[in-house]
């Protein structure tokens, strides 16, 4: 049985852990919201023209029958969480037009 100084330290490592993480994607979020802000096609469109309409499919499956999670989906599709729903979107898009 572990001790108590053992669980406090394991409960700051997850706390650190989930601090950094939210960090990582705040950061990545600005980065795609600055990318889409000079021009050109948004990121979602981009990574989807990058990764597949195959691929995206796969994991945005996956994560719609609760077999992976969203930061799972973000990090296979390297996009974040709050673009997911966008590439979505444009990845049925292109399934309807071409098939």
């Amino acid at each position: 049985m572990g001790t108590q100084s053992l669980y406090d330290q394991i409960r700051r490592e997850d706390a650190l852990r989930q601090r950094l993480l939210d960090e990582l994607r705040a950061a990545k979020a600005e980065e795609e919201e600055r990318e889409e802000k000079k021009g050109g096609p948004a990121t979602h469109v981009k990574r989807l023209a990058e990764v597949g309409v195959r691929f995206t499919d796969v994991v945005l499956t996956a994560l719609e029958r609760g077999t992976i999670g969203a930061d799972d989906a973000s990090e296979y599709l390297d996009i974040s969480p709050d673009r997911l729903q966008p590439l979505a979107k444009e990845m049925r898009n292109k399934i309807q037009l071409y098939g």
